[in-house]
């Protein structure tokens, strides 16, 4: 499926939280009053969010990011199969 900007979609699985899930309903509901319409998909919406993490961290960046959140997480992961 085609974006603008000419690339090609992949399918992917994200897993999210019910307060990021509950946002980004809310972002979808908040397009369908706006002239003229915008792709508000939860795709689209984590499509920009992650373009603009590319513009502003490094990969690096990100990955330190992740363990300054993860320093407190004391549970095991998810459950692999």
């Amino acid at each position: 499926m085609p974006v603008p900007g000419g690339s090609e979609l992949a399918k992917a699985s994200i897993y999210l939280d019910e307060h990021t899930d509950a946002y980004l309903e809310t972002v979808r509901a908040a397009a369908r009053t706006t002239k003229p319409r915008v792709d508000a998909t939860r795709s689209a919406v984590v499509r920009l969010a992650l373009n603009r993490l590319a513009d502003q961290l490094t990969p690096g960046e990100v990955v330190a990011e992740l363990q300054r959140n993860a320093e407190g997480h004391t549970g095991p992961g998810r459950k692999r199969s």
